[in-house]
Order: C-alpha cells, then sequence, then structure tokens
C-alpha cells in the first residue's frame, strides 16, 4: 500500500505539478437566508443575508449574481448585521475604503464587492436587490425558474432556506406546481398559498427552483410555448458553438493535450485502484465491528409470535417494518390506534357506509409528539369536534387541499422519525446507520407478529378466538399486509369479528371500513394533486406537488457564488 502512494504522489508530482501555497487563512459559509418576492412585473426583489465564518484576517467579502436568464440587477443597499441584528447600512464608493462596497459589471455577472476587513470572526452581510424581467409569463401559467446561488470552489453552505412568495398576492394552489432543483443534506421544502419555504443542510451545488403559478398574477405580455422551446434550443445551440470554438482553438495544442490525457488515465486508475482498496477494508470492518457489536445482545429466535411484541404506536412500527421508510398505511392504523386509546370514539353514519370519529375530553398526556400532531391535523377536517372519512374525502377532492394534505403527511412522518430518534432507532456503526440491537430485536418479533396474523387470518392455521382483533388489525395494516384489502380476507376474517370473545368485536368489522375508505381517499388525493394543464413541461417525481432533483438538472437563469478575500 506504501508503495502505491508513494508511485500515485510521484505521478502526480510530475505529471500535474501544482503550486502549493500555504494558507493560514480559512473561512466557511455558515448560513445563507434568501427572501425573494415576485412582482407584477416579472422583477425578484430579493433581500439575502449571508453569514461567514473568518479564521484568520480578510479585506472583504464579494457575491457574484449570474445575468443570466435576466435583464441585469438593480442593487438596491448593502447592510452589515452588528451583535444586536440591527443592519448597518454601507455606503457605494469607487475605491476600497474599508466599509463600503463596490458594484462591478460584466457581461456574465454583477458583482457586489464588500470592503469590510475582518479577523477571527463570524459577520452577517445583508444584500438587497432586484432581478429584472426573471418571470416569465404564457397562456395558462406564470413562470419562474431560477438558481438563487451556486456553490463555486467547494465553499459549501452549511444552512441554507429560501422563502419564495408573490409580492402583496398569494398563489392560487390549483395553479401551483414546482420543481427543486439542489445537492445536499435533508432538503424539504414546506409552502402554502403565501409561499413556498426551502430549508437544507451543506448546499454542495445549484439552489435553483422553477414554480408554475397563476398567469394573470403577471402584468405582462404573454410569451408562447414556441418561444419557451426556442429559447432552449438557442441555449444549446449556444453552448454547442462554444464548445466547437474551444476545440478549434485547441487543435494546435494536441500533443500536449494527449499527454494531459495520458496522464490523467494513469492518475484515475491508480485512484479507482486505492479506491475500491479502502471500499473493501472499511466494508470488512464494518461487518466486523456489527457482528461485534451485535453478539453482545440475546435476540428473540422465535418463528411466530402470537401476541404483540409491545404496545408501540403503529406509525413507528410501520417505519420499523420498512426500515426508515413509512407509507400511508401508517394513516388508518394509527387513527384506529387513538380510538383504542380513548383519544376518538367512533360510530357508523346512519346509511352505515361511512364511519364518524368523534375526539373525546381525554386530557391524558400522550407519550409521543407524532400522536398529537395526528390529532391537530385532523381538528381542521372536524365539524362539533367529530369528523367523518367522507367529508375528509370531498374536501381533497380540490387541488389546494390534495397538497395541503400532502404537505402535512410530509411533516407527519418527519415526526414520527423524530419520535424514534428519540427512542434511539439507530446507531452509528463505522460511519453507518444501523438499528440498535433493542429495536434490531424488536424488528425480529413484529416480523414474527406478522408471520402469525398472516397464517391466523389467511391460512386459518391457528384459532383467532385468544386473538385482541382490534389490536391484531392495527397492527397488521401498520405491517403492510396486503392481503387486507382483499375479498378473499374480508370473507374468511368476517366469522372472526362475530366469534371473538372481545366485547365489541361486532364494530371491529369498521376498521376495514375504515381501511378500504382510506385507500378511496389516497386515490383521490393523488389524483387531485396531479397538474392536469397541457402546458407543464418536465415535472416532479411526485406528479404535480413537485419534486427534487439534482441541483446539475437545473435549465434556469441566474446563479453565481459568494466569497472572501
Amino acid at each position: 500500500m506504501r508503495k502505491i502512494l508513494l508511485i500515485f504522489l510521484l505521478l502526480i508530482f510530475f505529471i500535474a505539478p501544482v503550486d502549493v501555497k500555504a494558507e493560514n487563512n480559512s473561512y466557511t459559509i455558515d448560513k445563507l437566508n434568501i427572501s425573494a418576492k415576485i412582482t407584477e412585473k416579472g422583477d425578484i426583489e430579493v433581500v439575502e443575508e449571508v453569514t461567514y465564518n473568518f479564521h484568520g484576517s480578510y479585506n472583504g467579502v464579494y457575491r457574484n449574481l449570474a445575468k443570466e436568464g435576466s435583464a441585469g440587477h438593480k442593487i438596491d443597499q448593502v447592510y452589515i448585521k452588528d451583535q444586536n441584528n440591527n443592519l448597518i447600512s454601507l455606503p457605494s464608493a469607487d475605491d476600497s475604503v474599508n466599509n463600503t462596497y463596490q458594484i462591478i459589471n460584466s457581461n456574465e455577472n454583477t458583482q457586489i464587492k464588500v470592503f469590510s476587513k475582518s479577523t477571527d470572526e463570524i459577520k452577517t452581510l445583508v444584500f438587497r436587490y432586484t432581478i429584472l424581467d426573471a418571470a416569465k409569463k404564457y397562456s395558462d401559467f406564470g413562470q419562474l425558474n431560477w438558481r438563487f446561488y451556486k456553490v463555486e470552489n467547494n465553499r459549501n453552505v452549511k444552512e441554507v432556506t429560501l422563502n419564495l412568495s408573490l409580492k402583496d398576492s398569494k398563489f392560487n394552489l390549483d395553479k401551483f406546481k414546482y420543481w427543486l432543483y439542489v445537492d445536499g443534506e435533508e432538503f424539504k421544502t414546506n409552502y402554502d398559498d403565501n409561499s413556498i419555504n426551502v430549508t437544507g443542510n451543506n448546499l454542495t451545488s445549484l439552489l435553483g427552483i422553477k414554480i408554475n403559478f397563476q398567469s394573470d398574477f403577471l402584468k405582462l405580455p404573454t410569451n408562447s410555448i414556441e418561444n419557451m422551446e426556442s429559447n432552449s434550443s438557442n441555449n444549446n445551440l449556444d453552448n454547442n458553438n462554444s464548445t466547437n470554438s474551444l476545440q478549434k482553438n485547441g487543435q494546435n495544442n494536441s500533443s500536449a493535450n494527449n499527454l494531459d490525457y495520458s496522464g490523467a488515465v494513469i492518475i484515475s486508475v491508480l485512484l479507482a485502484s486505492i479506491f475500491i482498496f479502502i471500499y473493501k477494508r472499511s466494508t470488512k470492518k464494518f461487518k466486523k465491528a456489527l457482528e461485534e457489536y451485535r453478539s453482545k445482545y440475546i435476540f428473540f429466535k422465535g418463528d411466530t409470535l402470537d401476541t404483540a411484541p409491545s404496545d408501540l404506536p403503529p406509525a413507528l412500527v410501520n417505519y420499523l417494518y420498512n426500515e426508515k421508510d413509512i407509507s400511508n398505511a401508517a394513516i388508518p392504523s394509527t387513527l384506529f390506534y387513538l380510538c383504542k386509546k380513548g383519544y376518538y370514539c367512533f360510530e357508523k353514519t346512519d346509511s352505515g357506509k361511512d364511519l364518524r370519529f368523534i375526539r373525546t375530553t381525554n386530557t391524558s398526556s400522550h407519550a409521543y409528539y407524532h400522536l398529537k400532531y395526528f390529532i391537530n391535523w385532523f381538528v381542521q377536517y372536524e365539524e362539533n369536534g367529530a369528523f367523518t372519512l367522507k367529508s375528509i374525502q370531498e374536501k381533497v377532492s380540490s387541488r389546494g387541499e390534495a397538497l395541503g394534505f400532502k404537505n402535512q403527511l410530509f411533516d407527519w412522518k418527519s415526526i414520527v422519525k423524530e419520535d424514534a430518534e428519540g427512542l434511539n432507532f439507530y446507531i452509528d456503526i463505522e460511519g453507518k446507520t444501523v438499528l440498535s440491537n433493542v429495536f434490531y430485536n424488536e424488528r425480529l418479533k413484529w416480523l414474527a407478529y406478522r408471520k402469525y396474523l398472516l397464517s391466523s387470518f389467511i391460512n386459518n392455521n391457528h384459532s383467532t378466538y385468544s386473538l385482541d382483533i382490534n389490536e391484531a388489525l392495527i397492527y397488521a395494516s401498520a405491517l403492510e399486509m396486503e392481503e387486507l384489502h382483499s375479498e378473499v380476507f374480508t370473507k374468511k376474517s368476517s366469522s372472526a369479528f362475530y366469534n371473538s370473545e372481545y366485547e365489541d368485536s361486532k364494530d371491529n368489522s369498521a376498521f376495514l371500513m375504515n381501511l378500504y375508505m382510506w385507500d378511496t381517499i389516497d386515490d383521490t388525493i393523488k389524483h387531485n394533486s396531479i397538474d392536469r394543464s397541457n402546458n407543464n413541461f418536465g415535472g416532479g417525481s411526485d406528479g404535480g406537488f413537485g419534486g427534487f432533483s439534482g441541483g446539475g438538472d437545473s435549465s434556469g437563469g441566474g446563479g453565481g457564488d459568494s466569497g472572501a478575500f
């Protein structure tokens, strides 16, 4: 291994020599907070906070704003935020006086260069500017497709927030659709008719977003779809022409290019060899550490289990079963779990074709935050302290309500995961996340219980008389027994409901009604959250709801980085 590394270093030295400069100074970009408003004229009014963490001495910072896709920028003001969060306005100046700024324009960028000396400190700069003519109007929708930031020179941004809205207006959610182009860790969106919010950590590439909104907001001439496609083609043509020009200019240096190419191939092969070696070594190290960790615990070894292993809420059981994922099957099972715990009671409606859930006056504290959130979430569907499944289905029949439900569902699943973290579901072994021994053992038990339920309900291999049918059905749904949705199961299980010794067993048939109606509600939400306009291009991974793409996939305008000097 030492010989390989020595050869590799020698090759780098002879083939690709570089100047190495000792640098005592360093800085990080800790926060980027962007608030942007689209105006009726198609401009974007931006207030942007950038927080730098300086180690060593620096003369100032710069912010590059790419002009592509716009008519340029109007820089309104630059501030420094003091320790008390007061904004200190900086004047514009032509020289390099401390605590002033300059505007440097080129064909590609508008650069804001701020002269503000810093030594071993954290400093926040606030840039207030307007992007001109960035939004476009089409016959059926308005559109903004914009890169608000671009990471350069590996200067990742630790924390990022973006709030985007319409100035003095609200989004019509029936016309709203978004695509987020970003690379980083744990990025998520949250939106309503007021704004769309993006938050995340460790931005490594572009922060870009494309949104469609109601066309009548923009007081602009209407573009045709053909112009949109033509602009895209022209951009590709310009890129091709640039490439051809570079190729032509580089013909005289073909020998040097061949030499560089040969060196690059050798380095690539060596790097690949080193990577494979390190990967195999780390994998072996991880397996050994995991085996050692698991060996310290006595695990369940049974084939089946005839009772639920614990009183764990079904959403957490679903998370455990799917290993780091939560399905929509957790919704109906959680609703009936709360009934079993006394937070709701339920009854069939007069028609007998729907269920009414009545929130009780039980004020006992919840052990899990996701259960509190669930009850508060469903309060919005109540009338006089009760709701029916049919009323939910009717409410989500509009696109805005369907999107709102999906948004809250996303937040609820995140909270379920937070509750799991509080229970120490997972631990870190050699840089990899795995189930802790306690919950690895718990998962084995739930899988054994699932096997028992499947054998009892479907194959009739075990008696159902001793089962708590309420509990069994709740967890069968959470454990994603697809057989619950079949007619065969309904017929086979009906006798179990009526023969069970459990006092309210006949009402348990209502659980299947609850389950089947949630299938219908789920289909309604999926159907109504899809944007069915003929003039929507691209699209997220979730139909009209929106989606995430890699930052490099963005085709919008804008961009630009920030740094220090």
